[in-house]
């Protein structure tokens, strides 16, 4: 993806590739943003120095984004994400499928379900607790099982 301030320019993808969501093309879209803006200003930066090295990022200016592509729009599809500034105001974008769409898909539900484990303990609400334990622990053996499944293909 290319893009020129906030706007996306050109997408490029390769045959098979899954679309985008709307949801998906906006986080890109605040990357290069704050991208921008920390080029933009060299010397608010920590150092002082010119650096292309976005700090949320790691040093090759990479991250995993868990997005929501695909007609399913099954939610955290993990993303390999690759930032690099072509010229000012102008943000090259490479997204590539890390294909562990299933690993994503189990750890956003075990997620999903410590985050109504502890709503259930802060609501002191404990008839529900172990029901809620019970999901917790299928949810984990079924992101380990996805994540050995995965180890396996590679």
């Amino acid at each position: 993806m290319l893009y020129v301030g906030d706007k996306l320019l050109a997408l490029y993808s390769s045959r098979g590739s899954e679309d985008l969501t709307s949801p998906d093309l906006i986080l890109m879209s605040i990357q290069c943003i704050a991208a921008q803006e920390y080029w933009a200003h060299p010397n608010s930066n920590e150092h002082g120095n010119k650096s292309s090295h976005l700090p949320w990022l790691s040093q090759e200016n990479s991250a995993i984004v868990n997005i929501c592509a695909g007609s399913t729009c099954s939610p955290c599809a993990p993303y390999s994400m690759h930032v690099a500034e072509v010229a000012p105001r102008i943000v090259f974008i490479i997204l590539v499928d890390m294909d562990m769409r299933d690993v994503g898909i189990t750890a956003q539900l075990s997620n999903q379900i410590l985050s109504n484990l502890r709503r259930l303990l802060l609501q002191r609400n404990l008839e529900l607790l172990p029901n809620t334990l019970d999901s917790l622990e299928a949810s984990v053996k079924k992101t380990t099982d996805a994540l050995r499944k995965n180890k396996a293909n590679f």
